[in-house]
């Protein structure tokens, strides 16, 4: 049985707490610890159980930033994302983009021309309808991403693009475009950050929540911090505190007594249908019928087709796709793609998220800079928000940088060593799917673990290359305490069976390794089919319930 060990110290000096465990919160870590700051992070769920999640899982540069012409964010990221592709290799991959044109034409230069006067009165996809405006868009997109381009963009006419993407609707196609950007996973790139900010000395703890911040002569000193796993608090003193709590933020600042709001969140939902029934080659850059870019996302044997974009108030714990949302992404999805005929029976599962915006007064959401924004104050603490996944390395440093003057280091950190092959005889489309995802020393201990046992080299299911040697890794090695931690955020098979069957087995194989009894497994799948439910809770409208 693996023992969950006690994980701080009552009264602990540290040079820096952070307050989230994301994205940008795993990111601060790592900067910070590879700088020599003795750092504690803490996370009141799982990491990467908020947005860090629930994203379209693109490592991008934003090609829709050019029409707000944020030049500056699109270069940045550009650069990070060629950054990650170098330093997570199989975690960040490349992906060509299609662009398809409709009812385009000289017709559509007006809309250029309004562009150069008032960006915000046009969207994207109405600016590249005009050949010139294409042209233009993907062209600055290879210039900004410089020497890190993946690959030269190619402008299309409607036959290149039939036969490329054949399901795509030929009414009204006039050509289009492809471009390179990558798919990057989300949560396993953000735990990746988390283990290496560990490996250079960081505490960083799941299921740790901050009770209240502490005090001296009106400035914060630190927090008092209750570890979720053994039901005990802490006091942890630190210089500096950070919050990176993602949608979170101004709940956390709240505890600090700071009453201004940082945020305009917004959520954004997704639907995953099976690729056989959206037989895509490329991601697809569609236009939904409010004029916002949507994407049809190819992710193994499956399609992501998001995002919406929603004014979203309510608590980010409570987030999850409504009817409409789902209609609305199916109406993109069906009108693009009227061959495949999608309908609610082919959602496989749903999920959403809310994006931490900067609140900015006068725009719309969809208008809304993704850059961030960091704030110092009150005394002793600092807070980040706004970003995106593929700029989290410049949050990261952003910060960090108000805290020392040492150097900088995580953009020669490798997140991920890559490997090319198994130690163990195991099916080809699993050997494909291990080296993608782990790093080399990990699939070694991996292939350790099937040595010891070699039922762990069996399929967890039958139609997907997860193994049961991953949950003993997730618990050994990864933080994973709880059975939605394994399903959703360390095998991802969440996205690729929702229905919950297997959760059973899963949680009795996690209870052998943990020590639960029956009714702790029961409690584990009761609780994860309640988050599937959630999820899922739309369907209940469809219904008319």
């Amino acid at each position: 049985m693996i023992e969950l060990n006690e994980r701080l110290l009552d009264g602990e000096n540290v040079d820096l707490l952070i307050v989230g465990g994301g994205i940008t919160g795993a990111g601060i870590a790592l900067d910070a610890a590879s700088r020599g700051l003795k750092t504690i992070l803490v996370e009141k769920g799982d990491f990467a159980s908020g947005t860090s999640s629930t994203s379209s899982k693109l490592i991008h540069g934003g090609i829709r930033y050019l029409k707000n012409r944020d030049f500056k964010l699109v270069f940045e990221a550009l650069r990070e994302r060629g950054l990650l592709l170098r330093l997570a290799p199989g975690l960040v991959k490349p992906l060509p983009f299609l662009i398809p044109v409709y009812d385009g034409g000289f017709r559509h230069i007006k809309k250029l021309v309004q562009w150069f006067f008032n960006p915000e009165k046009t969207t994207m996809m109405e600016l590249i309808k005009a050949p010139l405006a294409l042209r233009m868009s993907v062209a600055l997109y290879d210039l900004f991403a410089g020497k890190r381009k993946i690959r030269k963009h190619q402008i299309l006419s409607r036959k290149d693009v039939l036969s490329i993407e054949p399901m795509l609707s030929p009414s009204g196609l006039k050509g289009g475009a492809i471009y390179w950007d990558a798919f990057g996973l989300d949560f396993r790139l953000t735990l990746n950050v988390v283990k290496k900010a560990r490996e250079y000395g960081a505490n960083c703890l799941n299921y740790a929540e901050v009770l209240e911040f502490l005090m001296e002569n009106g400035k914060v000193v630190g927090a008092r911090i209750r570890d979720r796993l053994n039901d005990k608090t802490y006091r942890i003193f630190a210089r500096k505190v950070v919050i990176a709590a993602g949608p979170w933020v101004d709940e956390v600042r709240a505890k600090a007594g700071i009453k201004q709001r940082m945020l305009r969140p917004t959520k954004g939902s997704h639907i995953v249908v099976p690729r056989d029934r959206l037989k895509i080659n490329n991601a697809v850059v569609m236009e939904a019928m409010d004029g916002r870019l949507t994407f049809a996302i190819p992710w193994d044997d499956l399609v992501i087709v998001g995002t919406t974009e929603i004014e979203y108030y309510d608590s980010p714990d409570e987030v999850r796709i409504t009817k409409d949302e789902v209609d609305y992404l199916l109406e993109v999805a069906n009108r693009y793609f009227p061959s495949a005929e999608l309908g609610y029976r082919d959602i496989i599962t749903t999920y959403s998220g809310v994006r931490p915006l900067i609140d900015e007064r006068g725009l719309s959401a969809t208008d809304v800079s993704r850059e961030h924004r960091v704030v110092e104050g009150p005394e002793g603490i600092i807070t980040i928000a706004g970003g995106k996944l593929t700029t989290y390395r410049v949050m990261a440093k952003d910060v960090v940088d108000r805290i020392t003057e040492k150097e900088c280091l995580t953009h020669s950190i490798q997140l991920k060593e890559q490997c090319t092959d198994f130690p163990v005889d195991i099916d080809e489309d699993i050997r494909e799917y291990m080296v993608q995802v782990y790093s080399k020393d990990e699939i070694e201990r991996i292939a350790e673990l099937i040595e010891e046992n070699p039922h762990l080299k069996e399929r967890i299911l039958p139609d997907h290359p997860h193994i049961w040697a991953e949950v003993n890794f997730a618990i050994e090695q990864e933080f994973a305490v709880r059975l939605s931690d394994v399903i959703i955020r360390r095998l991802g098979l969440y996205f690729k069976e929702s229905n919950g069957e297997v959760a059973k087995q899963i949680a009795e194989h996690m209870g052998k390794l943990l020590g639960w009894d029956s009714q702790h497994i029961d409690a584990e799948v009761e609780d994860y089919l309640s988050e599937v439910k959630k999820n899922m809770g739309w369907k209940k409208e469809v219904a008319g319930e």
